[in-house]
């Protein structure tokens, strides 16, 4: 995995991400997903988890993000209003949907914008 200094959060690396994780358990509004870790060099693990949650935090839908490194585990709040149930299942599956596709794209451009922020100071 990348450092935080080299991590862009571009769709692509999102899917990447996005699979290597699976829903342990999962009601409207609260998802709670494991990373699996097989074939990952763990030793940038922490720096990954960081740039993901912080580009998963800034989509408007995500209300919050908590994270467990040791039991490699996170815990998303969300608004079940403005983000269906529906689109983790098919976001971890893999699946090419509207919503899936639209979810990427919001926490993408979540991230540029506070990256943007970042440096602007």
């Amino acid at each position: 995995m990348s450092t935080a200094t080299a991590w862009v959060a571009t769709p692509a690396l999102l899917l990447d991400w996005t699979s290597r994780l699976s829903i342990a358990h999962h009601i409207p509004g609260r998802i709670r997903l494991k990373l699996r870790t097989d074939g990952i060099d763990l030793s940038g693990l922490g720096d990954g988890v960081r740039a993901f949650t912080a580009a998963l935090g800034a989509c408007a839908a995500i209300d919050q993000v908590q994270v467990n490194l040791l039991a490699r585990s996170c815990t998303i709040t969300y608004n079940a209003r403005d983000l269906a149930p529906s689109t983790w299942s098919d976001l971890i599956e893999g699946q090419d949907t509207a919503p899936v596709r639209d979810l990427i794209e919001a926490i993408a451009a979540a991230a540029r914008a506070n990256e943007k922020r970042a440096r602007a100071g």
